[in-house]
């Protein structure tokens, strides 16, 4: 039998950090992924530059998701935020819950 519940509040903190780690470990895929399938392409020199178009690609390998996971940490707090304001009006999310066996 299925049961429904609302969700009537979300820890700020641990949305953002859920959030954060997500967008950083997304970002960490997607940037290797593209180093990868790039680092099979020829690129010319880049003049003086004292790195070549791989060294910018590991440095962004690095950065990146550094980035993103600040960022997502800042928009999931914002999000959880807005979603607890909205939610003491009585307007939250609604889940329906069923109780599963596990099969060994």
């Amino acid at each position: 039998m299925a049961v429904k519940k609302e969700i009537k509040r979300i820890s700020v903190l641990r949305a953002g950090i859920i959030s954060g780690l997500t967008m950083s470990a997304t970002m960490f895929v997607f940037m290797l992924l593209y180093y990868l399938i790039l680092s099979f392409i020829p690129f010319p020199e880049m003049g003086h530059m004292p790195f070549s178009i791989h060294g910018m690609f590991l440095i962004l390998l690095i950065v990146l998701p550094i980035f993103y996971g600040i960022l997502g940490f800042l928009f999931g707090v914002l999000w959880a935020g807005i979603y607890n304001l909205i939610a003491k009006s009585g307007i939250g999310l609604v889940i329906e819950l069923e109780d599963v066996q596990e099969e060994d």
